[in-house]
């Protein structure tokens, strides 16, 4: 009977770990929900506060942008995702479970972010000041579709594939 018992608890550890999810739920209470277009434009509202904002995940930076390594966030030691539309950088340590999943995480698909908005110690000198970081706590993959493209993207393609065929027709 005991034998039962514990194996049963292995198993049952075991897929929890396979799902990459931990015993314990994570507590999403203290996040405000935030909409995009309000976080654009009220950012320095949030200064120091735990939000939650859904966005489309478009890959992890290559390249960190100087401010950031500047203010001790390399590549080496942080992840750093890029969100659209939003210049808002979501950093986080490549440690425990974020090592495992950031990389996984398909370009493209909707997610919701959870963490806390913090300010860079120094700013950018050139063009473009980026004053603002969101270090991350949580991040859920979302189950919504990308938009289709824009009217524009479907007719220059639509118009290369007809370049195409008559550049083909041609050389017959």
């Amino acid at each position: 009977m005991k034998s039962k018992i514990i194996l049963a608890l292995v198993v049952a550890t075991l897929v929890n770990i396979a799902s990459g999810k931990s015993s314990k739920e994570f507590d999403t209470k203290p996040y405000a929900d935030v909409e995009l277009n309000i976080l654009k434009i009220t950012l320095d509202d949030y200064k120091n506060k735990k939000i939650a904002f859904e966005g489309l995940y478009s890959g992890l930076l290559l390249a960190f942008p100087q401010v950031l390594v500047k203010n001790g966030k390399s590549d080496k030691k942080y992840f750093a995702l890029n969100m659209q539309p939003l210049n808002l950088p979501v950093i986080v340590k490549k440690s425990g479970d974020f090592k495992d999943t950031i990389p996984k995480i398909q370009k493209n698909k909707y997610v919701k972010v959870y963490g806390k908005v913090r300010e860079f110690r120094q700013k950018n000198k050139k063009g473009r000041v980026i004053s603002y970081y969101l270090e991350l706590d949580h991040i859920v993959v979302l189950d919504k579709k990308v938009p289709p493209k824009t009217l524009d993207e479907k007719i220059n393609k639509l118009i290369d594939k007809k370049a195409r065929k008559k550049i083909k027709n041609r050389r017959r």
